[in-house]
């Protein structure tokens, strides 16, 4: 998985807030990719990031938490079975600064063929 951000992620130009997450189906093995808006590409673009690649999988759920130099693989147990409202809900509730969150749906954690990942959007 690839979270990755465009050359004019977090200036003044129009379409500033887009961000890239491209993964691979496990349905057919196809490298897919969305486009998504928010205010977790300029966010990570100011963290000093072009693109975070995430390689492997771990054994139980897991938040990566990236806070401009420190980035860190946390337990998320308290996390699962819940929609991704209540998780940004819960994230910003638990975490000391105002973080932006990208989310699995249920349909994700239950690793069904089809899911989405989700963010806040920038109304």
């Amino acid at each position: 998985m690839i979270f990755a951000t465009g050359p004019l992620t977090g200036t003044l130009a129009p379409s500033r807030s887009r961000f890239l997450v491209i993964t691979k189906s496990p349905a057919t093995g196809s490298f897919l990719d969305s486009y998504c808006c928010g205010h977790f590409g300029s966010e990570l673009k100011d963290s000093g990031y072009d693109a975070v690649v995430i390689d492997g999988q771990t054994k139980q759920s897991s938040m990566l938490l990236i806070d401009d130099d420190r980035i860190d693989l946390t337990s998320a147990n308290n996390l699962w079975s819940t929609t991704t409202t209540n998780v940004e809900n819960n994230l910003k509730k638990q975490l000391e600064k105002d973080f932006r969150i990208v989310a699995i749906d249920p349909a994700g954690e239950s690793q069904a063929t089809i899911a989405c990942m989700q963010t806040e959007c920038m109304y």
